[in-house]
Parts: structure tokens; C-alpha cells; sequence
């Protein structure tokens, strides 16, 4: 019976999760932030802090003239590994003055109130690999 509840409640959140194909940018809630920082720079710290921390599964592209990056980020699969999952987004565009501009997205139905994975994802970028719960 309780076997039967669990295998239930797994396609159930599943169900709802959308593939990496199937997505676009309006599935997501935004939050941006400028960081000193060229997109290669935060490509290097975003895949320490996720290595770090196991709060998602980046799965990132570097422009050809690196001038932008957008990753990826699906839910992790037993063991740390990528499921086929989306669950948010992370562009970055490089601007003047070796800086660059990064949104970060988050599929709403991964958001809570009390949900510290965009500050996480954001601070990573930043160079902070700190693990917030």
C-alpha cells in the first residue's frame, strides 16, 4: 500500500515537470543580477558551487566568442546525476567593463517561500560556493 503511495507521488510531481526540449524562457520566474565577473568566470564558479553543494545538475554552453553562457539545471537522479528534468535556467551576457548581467529562473512549480536555490545559484556566480539549505 505504501509502496504503491510512493511509486503514485513520483509520477505525479514527474508528470508536471517539463523535459529540456519542451522548455522556454516564460516557464520560468526571473531574478537578475550584474556580477564583475567575464561569462567564463561565472561558468568556472556555477559548476564549483553545484559541484559543491548538489542543488542541481548544470549542463552549461559557453558562446563560441564568450560573450554569453546559459546552463541548464535539471534535478539530480540518485547518485548526483542529471535526470531529464529542467527545473531552472541561468543566462549570462557579458556587458561593459568586464562585467556581465545574470538571470537566473526557476520553474514556479520548484518554488517555495522559503526556497534559496535562485540566492544560492546567484551567489555561486558571485564566487560565494557557500551551501544554503
Amino acid at each position: 500500500m505504501i509502496r504503491g503511495l510512493m511509486v503514485a507521488g513520483i509520477i505525479a510531481l514527474t508528470g508536471c515537470a517539463t523535459p529540456a526540449g519542451q522548455i522556454a524562457d516564460v516557464d520560468f520566474s526571473w531574478e537578475q543580477e550584474v556580477i564583475a565577473a567575464t561569462p567564463e568566470e561565472i561558468q568556472r564558479r556555477l559548476l564549483l558551487g553545484f559541484r559543491s553543494c548538489n542543488v542541481g545538475v548544470p549542463e552549461c554552453f559557453l558562446a563560441a566568442d564568450r560573450a554569453a553562457l546559459l546552463c541548464d539545471v535539471y534535478v539530480a537522479a540518485a547518485g548526483a546525476r542529471q535526470s531529464q528534468f529542467v527545473m531552472g535556467r541561468i543566462r549570462v551576457e557579458s556587458i561593459a567593463d568586464a562585467s556581465s548581467r545574470v538571470w537566473a529562473g526557476l520553474q514556479p512549480m520548484y518554488r517555495r517561500s522559503w526556497d534559496k536555490r535562485i540566492p544560492s545559484w546567484l551567489a555561486f556566480a558571485r564566487g560565494d560556493a557557500t551551501c544554503r539549505d
